[in-house]
């Protein structure tokens, strides 16, 4: 993700409580370990946060390939449980995810893209991935699941499928 010569890790801890002036039960964490020539480091090297109560950010982390093609990895993490609100609308376990990009400096600290489930108990975000270059841009592409998302049966789930571009991954499945 720093573009170092050595591969890092991801670890996804979806029940970390987070308190900064109040507990967000459950709204997790992920971290990022950098690799060097005598192994990880023991320390993360970037941290990110849930926002919400029960949110489950790093239930699913992992790669993201180079989805805006700067010759750095990005990484992807789903928060499955999230409640995606639109005005005085809640749309309780939609899901939501977010691609982090890295850099020389390392990955932001923000995400750089998001994407939100569009359905209740759709639980979007419950497995990530990079799915590779799938159409032969130069650009690596993500795969998102949401095992909950029910389309004439319940709990079906549906597979998402962004593709990556020089400003990143698509607004909308490809």
């Amino acid at each position: 993700m720093n573009d170092d010569g050595y591969e890092d890790v991801i670890v996804g801890s979806y029940g970390y409580d987070v308190s900064d002036t109040t507990v967000l039960t459950n709204a997790g964490r992920a971290y990022v370990y950098h690799g060097s020539p005598t192994g990880l480091s023991a320390t993360p090297a970037w941290i990110v946060e849930g926002d919400q109560v029960g949110g489950s950010l790093g239930q699913s982390v992992d790669t993201a390939g180079d989805v805006n093609g700067d010759g750095y990895d990005d990484i992807i993490v789903g928060a499955y449980a999230y409640d995606v609100i639109t005005g005085t609308t809640v749309l309780t376990n939609a899901g939501r995810v977010y691609i982090y990009y890295g850099s020389a400096a390392g990955l932001s600290t923000t995400p750089d893209w998001t994407a939100d489930g569009d359905q209740e108990g759709g639980m979007f975000g419950s497995s990530v991935a990079t799915a590779g270059n799938v159409n032969d841009d130069n650009y690596d592409d993500v795969i998102i699941g949401a095992y909950g998302y029910d389309h004439g049966h319940t709990n079906e789930g549906r597979v998402y499928v962004y593709h990556g571009s020089s400003s990143g991954p698509s607004a909308t499945a490809d």
